[in-house]
Formats: structure tokens, C-alpha cells, sequence
């Protein structure tokens, strides 16, 4: 986003530049005691909250000028560039604020739920210089340097998370719910924050828990096997009843422990997170895979998931394909000798042929015109505006087009 952000604030410093240049030239071929409001109309065009269409346009400069004069049409042409422009700067604007927003809140809620106290500031800060720095350099973004912040962030996520301190997080816990805590505060706002707080310590001791329950299941599993009592301890499943606690089954009361949705439902218990050792443990060790996989395949449809999956799989590669013909056949319109090409609007055209042609027998031909329509926008702009760089306008707007493609496919 940042990058498309950079781009299009490019194009409109060109797009303005050219807008008051026709603006000028149209001022000199009106009254002097119409310029000013003619000019306020002008801006007013311009800055509008909702895109102008030619006819609105068109609409306002026929009652002072010739819509059909050249020098006219320049002016009428750049102000809906830059009007487009001004608008896509104010979403793209209020994108990047959003998401910045989102991650601020999100960073400092994540770091304040799980990381020790004295690390927190640390922690918050270096994500924020990360955050900064890729603001900075959106048009330098590479995978290694990424890579370098994630790892940075995970090696301090391990070394000072609240789970390796479960006394001090204890106490913690027990401080915010005393009689004289900050839960129980006159203060409504202290009470708040407390209560978000509460929240996330109940949550890492819920998980302290968790993890501690595992590590003793896979103790008891490991001296089971130490002792050759592991297939006997499996035997012993029909024995036991387990409460119908799952969402796949319908029925109510006790299952017995043999079955293999109740195996199921014991595995899913010992996940936690990504964290699914213990759980693998107890399949393998008690020789429990095949009940283990016969539950999976009464708990879910297959088919219907294959089906999905293949749907998913042939909207991505169909998408990946289209995006694959439509950057050949734009590469020369993105080459910088593009820029001083006398012939762009018939380059435009081929290009539109090409992908017109080479898609043909392809799906998802709303993205086609999403592509060719930006095709469109861009040979629009450049006639309306000869000076600006015909590589930047096209790769301006294909930029838009492969974001709107790429956020279709992810909806379907």
C-alpha cells in the first residue's frame, strides 16, 4: 500500500503541475471579473470527496468557455486525473493510518499479555522501529531484512515471556485482584485497564496451566513405556467414559474412551497452539493411529473438503497465470524508453490484444477487465498529461489493477 502510496503521490505532484499550467492557459481566455470564480469552481472539481465524471466537468466550464477547445479539453482532462488522484492519496492515506493504528494496538496488547514487564518497552520499541523503518523505505523492502526483524522478535518472545516466570505471573494475577487492587478502584478508567490486564494474565495462566497438564501426560505416557505398560494402558481405554464434550457429536452423555471419537476429542485436548508433541506422543506411543484417523474420517466431509481445496487451488493458479501474461505483455510499457515512446497509444492497444488473446479460454474474466480497464486509465492519463512518465502512470495504475485482482481472489 505504502508503495502504491509513494506512486500516486508522484503522479498527482505531476497531475497538479499540468492542471494549473491548462488552468492558466484557460484563465486567459476568460473575463477578468469571472477568473476567481471560475478558479474556485475549478478547485472545487478538483478536491471533490466523490470522483467527476467529463460531463460534470463539462457541465461547469460551459458557461463560461468552449468544453470542445483543445486547450479546454487539456484542462478538463487533467482535472479528473487529478481529481482520481486526490481521492486514491485520501483512501490509501487512511489505509496505511488504519493499519499502523492496528498494528500499534495490537503490538502493545500482544507484548503487555505475554511479555515480563521490564521487557516490554524493549520489545514495543523494536517493532516500532521495524514498522518505521519499512515506511521509510517502501520501495526497498526485501525478505532478508524482514526475515532479520521476525526472528529478532520471536528470540524475544521465547526468552522473556511471561510463561518462564509462572510464580511472579502468579503474584501478579493475585495483586490485580486483591481487596485494594486496581480491579476494585473508584476510578472507572483504572478500572478498565485493570480489567484488560486481568483478562490477559487469566489468559497466560490458563496457558501456564495447559502446558504444565501436558508435560505431565507426556511424563506419565514416558514411564508407561519405560515400564512396557504402554499397550496395556491402550486396552484399558474401554474401560472409561468420557463426558460428549466434542461439537461433531450429536448425541449426550458418556462415550467410552475406545471409541474413536472420544480419541479424538482427547487428542485435540492435548494441542495447545501450534504445540501438538504430547498429542503425538499419545497417538503413537498407545497405538492409537488408525482409531485415531478413522474418527477424522466421521468428523469431516473429505469430498466437500477436496472440493474446496481444488476450487482454492484453481482460482490461485488461474489468478497466477493471468498475472504471469498480463506482466509480459506490459513489460515494455514499463521499460523507461516507454517514457519518451511517441508511439504509447498503440503499444497500449497491443498490449491490451495480448492479454485479450492469451487469456481467452481462461476463467475469471472480471480480473481481465479489471486489467484492461487500468489499461485504459493509463492511456487516458498519459494523452491528458504528455510531460508525466508514461512507464510510472502505467505501472501506477497496473499496480491498483494487481491489488484489486489479488483481494478479489482472496474473497473468492
Amino acid at each position: 500500500v505504502k508503495t502504491v502510496f509513494d506512486d500516486n503521490k508522484f503522479l498527482k505532484e505531476q497531475s497538479s503541475k499540468a492542471c494549473t499550467a491548462a488552468l492558466t492557459d484557460v484563465l486567459g481566455m476568460i473575463p477578468d471579473d469571472k477568473k476567481a470564480d471560475f478558479a474556485d469552481s475549478m478547485h472545487n472539481l478538483i478536491n471533490s470527496e466523490v470522483e467527476v465524471k467529463k460531463a460534470d466537468i463539462n457541465k461547469v466550464l460551459s458557461g463560461v468557455v468552449n468544453p470542445q477547445d483543445k486547450t479546454v479539453k487539456k484542462l478538463s482532462n487533467t482535472i479528473q486525473v487529478l481529481n482520481k488522484s486526490n481521492i486514491l492519496d485520501k483512501k490509501l492515506k487512511n489505509n496505511i493510518d488504519k493499519t499502523l493504528s492496528d498494528i500499534d494496538k495490537s503490538t502493545n496488547l500482544f507484548v503487555k499479555g505475554n511479555i515480563k514487564p521490564e521487557y516490554q518497552q524493549a520489545i514495543v520499541a523494536s517493532v516500532n522501529d521495524t514498522v518505521k523503518f519499512a515506511m521509510k523505505n517502501s520501495n526497498k523492502y526485501n525478505e532478508e531484512n524482514a526475515d532479520v526483524a521476525q526472528d529478532k522478535f520471536l528470540n524475544d518472545y521465547k526468552k522473556y515471556h511471561m510463561l518462564n516466570y509462572p510464580l511472579e505471573l502468579l503474584d501478579e494475577y493475585l495483586l490485580l485482584s486483591a481487596k485494594d487492587g486496581p480491579l476494585n478502584s473508584s476510578n472507572k478508567t483504572t478500572v478498565t485497564k485493570a480489567e484488560t490486564e486481568f483478562d490477559l494474565k487469566r489468559a497466560s495462566l490458563e496457558s501456564a496451566m495447559e502446558v504444565a497438564s501436558l508435560v505431565d501426560m507426556q511424563d506419565t505416557l514416558m514411564e508407561a513405556i519405560s515400564t512396557g505398560n504402554a499397550a496395556a494402558v491402550a486396552e484399558k481405554f474401554s474401560d472409561f467414559d468420557v463426558p460428549l464434550g466434542f461439537a461433531n457429536d450429536k448425541s449426550k452423555g458418556m462415550l467410552s474412551m475406545d471409541n474413536e471419537l472420544a480419541i479424538d476429542y482427547i487428542v485435540r485436548n492435548l494441542v495447545v497452539g501450534s504445540n501438538d508433541e504430547t498429542a503425538v506422543m499419545f497417538i503413537n506411543q498407545l497405538g492409537l493411529a488408525d482409531k485415531f484417523l478413522k474418527g477424522q474420517n466421521k468428523i469431516f466431509d473429505t469430498e466437500k473438503t477436496k472440493k474446496d481445496v481444488d476450487r482454492m487451488v484453481s482460482i490461485l493458479g488461474t489468478t497466477n497465470k493471468e498475472a504471469g501474461i498480463v506482466n509480459n505483455a506490459i513489460k515494455v510499457l514499463t521499460d523507461d524508453d516507454f517514457d519518451n515512446d511517441t508511439n504509447f497509444n498503440q503499444k497500449i492497444d497491443d498490449a491490451k490484444k495480448d492479454i485479450i488473446q492469451k487469456t481467452d479460454k481462461m476463467g475469471r474474466k472480471n480480473d481481465v477487465k479489471t486489467y484492461l480497464g487500468a489499461l485504459d486509465t493509463a492511456k487516458a492519463v498519459i494523452n491528458a498529461n504528455p510531460d508525466l512518465p508514461k512507464s510510472v502512470v502505467v505501472a501506477q495504475c497496473m499496480n491498483k489493477a494487481m491489488a484489486d485482482v489479488g483481494e478479489s481472489a482472496n474473497t473468492d
